[in-house]
């Protein structure tokens, strides 16, 4: 039986064999030559492989994968920097995008980062390129860029206003988004509320365009109570803005000198006061007046030239000071032709300072004085001196060394102006390497500088011993554009320039330091040089107030109503308020409960408010009230003293 099996499966396996032998058994057919068959499984896999497909990729008929873009819309702000599409794709492809409509809003670039160009919407078609497994893909968003909202720090305080005159003030401001200078009716519009009588008025901007919502600011519309009138001992040189001041002053200067026509003129910008005051040694060198001016202002362009053109000789030379960013290529462009146009300026205002000095020239100057070129005070008292200022930063820039070495066999003694926290001994210390040994002249603030600049440069000697000048120029020491100007005003009256506060603080520390002025010229309206700062600094009494200003007395008499005000006593500037009675006191019982009454019926805290409101609407060093009702024989029933002083305060 085994043996059987064994034989069977022999068979089998020679069956098998014999079929596959027999599928490529050699066929010969008459007259042709032999050809191999192959196995039709063969067959199939040879004519693909001559084909040339990959056996992996998909089935006929089946094409390239698609792939997906994935990619939110974006909502911007005008101004925002930094906006990138965050695009992906599930295939292979390198994405790639291209502003599809809205090419004025946005720009794009290849790596997907927005430039916001204005508001409005835009379309940025992404595209994921082919490749051998993905088919190319596209994808649409949508860009929406909003408005950027307006605030209150954008927009420049404009100057305060020295008299209401029953007509609108409505001041052009400027309104920045961040260094750029935003335009008038494009991207903003004013409006004014409160701008007709004394108060606080109000200049509101709405923004257009690219910008919207409202941002304000305040100034200050004054009118005096009393309303000072000048007189010999004050003189005030103003206009009604800091434009117009610069042809006051100017105007001034003139008619000092006695002169038809300027022979040279300097433009400077109104809203940076470095340029000006780099400008101020040559404008006393070239006796040239500064005329401020502003971009974007049309009306302070106008009036610029044609002042010029009215004051200044044809045919000679007027400096702009600073780019066409600060002094704007149209004053240059009208003047073309009608004057010689000089333009100085450089990378920064240390640059341009250094420009300035090299025109002006210094040889002949027997100091340089160093100010700070971070804030005005300092550099705007120095600026009477005329003599040239050196504008520095905490240290000396490679323009300001080369300088320094190009001047040092002139002979200059350097002269820092202010304290170390301004001028800093390392930077005098550098100035010192070129120039020589130099020395500092500075007080506790700015208002002790100014005294300290002109005890220093003005100072005259009687019998041996330092005298002061009785004389001085003011100018504000919190605002600088009336004060640019002044520069040339001090050399032509040969004073000294204070700066002031609007404070009692501020003018006690010039009369501290500086006590014995008969003659105060202010630069600037009410709004820069309060009249109340003058009288201050000529330590006028009240008997010289009423005798220079008739208006104080019905002033006075008006503020305590129903007492009689009789200006009889004027020791330590008294003023006796005397009520008599129509009746004579019988006796000291009736006194006593007469005083007794008074005492508590006498209305103290209004009578201190209003005695504070008079020394300070006068200006006053000191006030001494004696309230003093006497009986009918007008011998004194009652009294009360009452007093300020400004160091009290």
């Amino acid at each position: 039986m085994k043996r059987m099996l064994k034989i069977k499966g022999i068979l089998v396996v020679l069956i098998a064999f014999s079929l596959v032998w027999a599928t490529s058994v050699t066929v010969f057919a008459e007259g042709e030559a032999p050809v191999q068959m192959e196995p039709k499984d063969q067959q199939d896999e040879m004519v693909l492989l001559e084909e040339g497909d990959d056996p992996d990729d998909p089935e006929p008929g089946e094409g390239p994968l698609e792939q997906t873009i994935s990619a939110e819309d974006i909502i911007a702000t005008y101004g925002d920097s930094d906006v990138m599409i965050n695009a992906t794709t599930d295939g292979d492809g390198t994405l790639s995008y291209e502003v599809t409509s809205g090419e004025d809003v946005v720009q794009v670039d290849d790596a997907g980062g927005v430039t916001i160009l204005k508001t409005g919407d835009a379309t940025i078609t992404i595209t994921a390129s082919e490749t051998e497994t993905y088919a190319a893909a596209t994808k649409d968003i949508t860009v929406t860029v909003n408005p950027k909202p307006l605030s209150n720090d954008m927009l420049e305080k404009p100057d305060d206003v020295s008299e209401a005159t029953g007509e609108e003030f409505r001041p052009d401001i400027a309104v920045y988004d961040g260094s750029e200078e935003l335009l008038l009716n494009v991207d903003y519009e004013l409006s004014y509320e409160n701008n007709v009588l004394p108060g606080t008025a109000v200049v509101i901007a709405t923004g257009l365009g690219n910008y919207t919502g409202t941002a304000e600011t305040t100034f200050t519309i004054l009118e005096k109570i009393p309303k000072y009138k000048l007189t010999e001992q004050m003189l005030r040189v103003a206009g009604k803005d800091r434009f117009e001041t610069s042809f006051a002053i100017a105007d001034f200067v003139k008619s000092v000198r006695g002169d038809q026509l300027y022979n040279c003129a300097i433009v400077a910008n109104s809203q940076s006061f470095a340029d000006a005051l780099s400008g101020t040694y040559l404008s006393t060198k070239k006796t040239a007046p500064i005329l401020l001016v502003k971009p974007g202002y049309q009306k302070s362009i106008d009036n610029v030239v044609n002042y010029i053109r009215q004051n200044v000789r044809p045919g000679v030379t007027v400096y702009l000071l600073g780019g066409e960013a600060v002094v704007p290529s149209q004053v240059e462009e009208e003047l073309q032709g009608e004057y010689r146009v000089r333009r100085l300026y450089g990378k920064s205002r240390y640059e341009t300072n250094i420009e300035i000095l090299k025109e002006a020239g210094v040889k002949g100057s027997e100091n340089v004085l160093i100010c700070d070129g971070r804030n005005f005070p300092d550099a705007l008292s120095a600026s009477a001196t005329g003599m040239p200022i050196l504008l520095v930063a905490p240290s000396l820039n490679d323009a300001q060394i080369d300088y320094l070495k190009g001047i040092k066999d002139y002979g200059l003694k350097p002269i820092a102006i202010g304290g170390t926290a301004v001028v800093t001994d390392d930077v005098l210390g550098e100035v010192e390497e070129f120039l020589g040994t130099g020395e500092r002249v500075y007080g506790k603030n700015r208002f002790r500088t100014a005294v300290m600049v002109a005890r220093k440069f003005f100072a005259k000697e009687y019998n041996g011993s330092g005298s002061y000048y009785n004389e001085g120029l003011v100018a504000s020491g919190i605002s600088f554009p009336d004060g640019l100007c002044g520069g040339l005003v001090a050399k032509a009256t040969g004073l000294p320039l204070f700066l002031t506060g609007g404070s009692m603080k501020s003018d006690y520390e010039i009369i501290k330091s500086y006590n014995n002025l008969d003659h105060i010229m202010m630069l600037g309206g009410e709004g820069a040089v309060k009249t109340a700062s003058a009288i201050r600094l000529l330590q006028l009494s009240l008997t010289e107030v009423m005798a220079m200003f008739p208006e104080v007395e019905d002033y006075l008499r008006n503020l305590f109503p129903g007492w009689e005000c009789s200006f009889e006593r004027v020791v330590y500037e008294e003023i006796d308020y005397t009520y008599v009675l129509d009746y004579r006191l019988a006796t000291e019982a009736e006194k006593e409960y007469f005083k007794a009454k008074m005492d508590e019926e006498f209305p103290y805290d209004e009578a201190r408010r209003v005695l504070h409101q008079v020394k300070e609407e006068l200006g006053l060093r000191w006030l001494y009230f004696d309230f003093i009702i006497r009986d009918s024989g007008l011998y004194p029933v009652w009294h009360h003293t009452m007093w300020e002083y400004w160091d009290k305060y």
